[in-house]
């Protein structure tokens, strides 16, 4: 029967709804695949903040901890101080001696010149230079404090340093940023 007024089918108007609300849902999942791609990209460097922090902390806490009290020795370019476990100069540079007896220095590098500016750097290893962090990331602050460290004056306190260590992602508008604090005290007793 041609022309029966009763075939089945969809409409015009049916089908115009029906891509309207099709389109309504998938721009809904398009934009909630955006938004997690967004949020995955962001975890993902925020994660490799925390692995470079934590890594720059360790590194310095390990370093400081075998400190010794220092005997005026220079050496690569570093004197290191002598009476005090701990030298921290005003721009926040420590240098030390090592339990084995060598001179080191951990510093922020501001030098606009140098090829380690605005990372941590620790000097007097065997490589000489050696980063603490990488390029991706800014060091937006880093500050040394001591306490306890005048030996042989009986002040009775255990030679101390504490790291403030403030960094931020580079390569993102919603820039993750970390600031970490951790407190190290001499392996060795201060008798």
């Amino acid at each position: 029967m041609i022309g029966n007024k009763f075939e089945k089918g969809f409409t015009f108007v049916e089908l115009m709804i029906s891509a309207a609300a099709f389109s309504v849902v998938f721009s809904a999942a398009i934009a909630v695949l955006v938004m997690s791609i967004k949020y995955q990209r962001y975890n993902l460097v925020h994660n490799e903040l925390i692995n470079e922090a934590n890594y720059a902390m360790e590194f310095m806490a390990r370093a400081l901890r075998m400190a010794q009290a220092g005997t005026g020795l220079s050496q690569n370019g570093i004197t290191c101080p002598n009476g005090f476990v701990y030298n921290v100069s005003p721009n926040n540079q420590v240098t030390f001696t090592t339990y084995d007896g060598a001179c080191r220095q951990i510093y922020w590098d501001t030098d606009s010149n140098s090829s380690t500016y605005n990372q941590i750097v620790a000097k007097g290893l065997l490589a000489g230079l050696v980063p603490l962090t990488s390029d991706n990331f800014q060091v937006m602050s880093f500050r040394l404090d001591t306490s306890g460290d005048d030996i042989g004056t009986g002040d009775g306190l255990q030679p101390k340093i504490t790291i403030y260590l403030d960094l931020k992602a580079k390569n993102l508008p919603d820039k993750p940023e970390i600031k970490l604090q951790t407190t190290v005290s001499q392996r060795n007793l201060d008798m």
